[in-house]
């Protein structure tokens, strides 16, 4: 039976160091005043190229100020 990869080996296959944790949170800085925006964007965006199906994910305000919601917190 196959062992199940565990967050370390991911990181190791990957090769993510302790550095790249480091450089990821400095970006944040960065990043973290313009995500409402860009969160906003990618949502428009796929409305965009989803169309009608877009109403299927997202049927109503509700799901889609959780789902957006959910992209802040990930």
């Amino acid at each position: 039976r196959r062992k199940l990869m565990d967050n370390k080996d991911f990181l190791k296959l990957f090769c993510v160091t302790p550095e790249h944790f480091a450089q990821i949170h400095a970006l944040r800085k960065v990043v973290e005043p313009h995500l409402d925006e860009v969160i906003e964007q990618v949502y428009v965006y796929l409305r965009d190229v989803l169309g009608p199906d877009f109403d299927m994910h997202f049927p109503d305000e509700k799901a889609l100020t959780r789902a957006k919601s959910l992209s802040r917190r990930a």
